[in-house]
């Protein structure tokens, strides 16, 4: 899924965690001033983003407070990041591997997902739970 909203006077990213699937995104060209980065932990697919022309680009510790709160992004305002070629073997039939410094993920965006694990884990038991005292409620008071 791709969001391109360049230079449309977008503000602010507040309803970004409700697009999970969202992998581009193109919000170049706009006023976002302020950005709450933990918004981006809930963009799971999000591979590619440009925000350049925006002042929160600005910021001091910008690429990196984004880098840390993205599980899959592979670039940055049209920059490759996370990783450089390596060097390929001898064999004219080996693949090149890709090396990175950069973490998968942050820790940050693991304590997220891993409480949202959680989070939906004990709805499930909860209606799991629900479904049984049904059930055992019609086994012994039969309709």
């Amino acid at each position: 899924t791709e969001l391109h909203a360049a230079h449309n006077q977008v503000e602010n990213l507040n309803r970004l965690s409700g697009m999970p699937a969202l992998e581009v995104l193109d919000l170049s060209g706009n006023a976002i001033s302020e950005l709450a980065y933990d918004q981006l932990t809930g963009v799971a697919a999000l591979r590619e983003l440009r925000l350049e022309g925006n002042p929160v680009t600005a910021e001091p510790g910008f690429d990196r407070n984004i880098t840390e709160n993205t599980v899959a992004l592979q670039s940055l305002n049209g920059e490759e990041i996370g990783g450089t070629p390596a060097e390929p073997a001898a064999a004219s039939d080996s693949i090149p591997l890709v090396l990175s410094t950069r973490p998968i993920m942050s820790a940050k965006a693991v304590e997220k997902q891993t409480q949202g694990m959680f989070d939906m884990l004990e709805r499930f038991k909860t209606e799991v739970s629900s479904v049984f005292t049904d059930i055992r409620g019609e086994i012994h008071h039969p309709v």
